[in-house]
C-alpha cells in the first residue's frame, strides 16, 4: 500500500497489527504528562513488564516510579 492510498477506515481496521488500544491509552496519558518520548516508552514497557497495562488506575504509579529512577541517573 503506498501512502496516497490510505483511508483512515484501512488504518481503523489494521490498528489491531501495531499495538492495542491500552498501549495507545498509555502512550498517551504518559504524552499528555509532557514527558520525553525515552520516559514514555519506559513507562509503556514498564506498564507490559508489571503486567498492567490493562489497569489505567496504577499508570500514575508507574509513571512517577519510572520518572523517580531517571531522575536518580
Amino acid at each position: 500500500m503506498k501512502p496516497e492510498e490510505l483511508t483512515l477506515t484501512a488504518a481503523d481496521n489494521m490498528r489491531h497489527l501495531t499495538i492495542s488500544e491500552d498501549m495507545v491509552k498509555a502512550v498517551a496519558f504518559a504524552a499528555r504528562a509532557a514527558h520525553s518520548d525515552a520516559t514514555v516508552h519506559r513507562f509503556v514497557t514498564a506498564l507490559v513488564m508489571t503486567n498492567i497495562l490493562t489497569d489505567p488506575f496504577r499508570w500514575p504509579y508507574v509513571l512517577r516510579t519510572i520518572m523517580n529512577l531517571e531522575n536518580e541517573e
